[in-house]
């Protein structure tokens, strides 16, 4: 994942901590306040998604002001799940965010060289952000 660091990208960080902005697994469910259901079909559903990490907290960065959130390097963060969810707008809850239409163009390619750290890493493929569970249960 990109560290927050760029203002000028749209980023939203405290200046003094660029980094990977987290919730612990109490406060997961503030993940959703980030989220936007978007029309990505045309087909009268929306899909909204988050992603499930695991991170080291030896590699924190430290936050000088009262936050619920955590904040570690990128290089200390894994992504270990993608979580879709899909609605219609029946089944859209109060306060859910929700994008009038979805433009492929303002999504991150990971391809782009932009994103490339060095010349020496592997292309990704969705198998890189593939698990394998034998039973799933979310606290809803």
């Amino acid at each position: 994942l990109a560290e927050s660091r760029c203002e000028g990208s749209g980023n939203r960080f405290f200046d003094y901590a660029p980094g990977v902005y987290l919730h612990k697994d109490s406060k997961s469910h503030k993940a959703e306040n980030y989220t936007r259901f978007s029309p990505l079909f045309g087909n009268g559903t929306y899909i909204a998604t988050v992603f499930e990490v695991r991170v080291d907290r030896s590699d924190k960065v430290d936050v000088l002001q009262k936050t619920d959130q955590w904040v570690n390097r990128s290089r200390s963060v894994r992504l270990v799940a993608l979580w879709v969810s899909c609605r219609t707008k029946a089944d859209m809850v109060a306060g859910n965010e929700v994008a009038i239409l979805w433009d492929g163009e303002l999504e991150a390619n990971p391809l782009d060289p932009k994103w490339v750290k060095s010349g020496n890493e592997q292309k990704l493929t969705l198998a890189d952000f593939m698990v394998v569970r034998s039973s799933v249960s979310r606290k809803g």
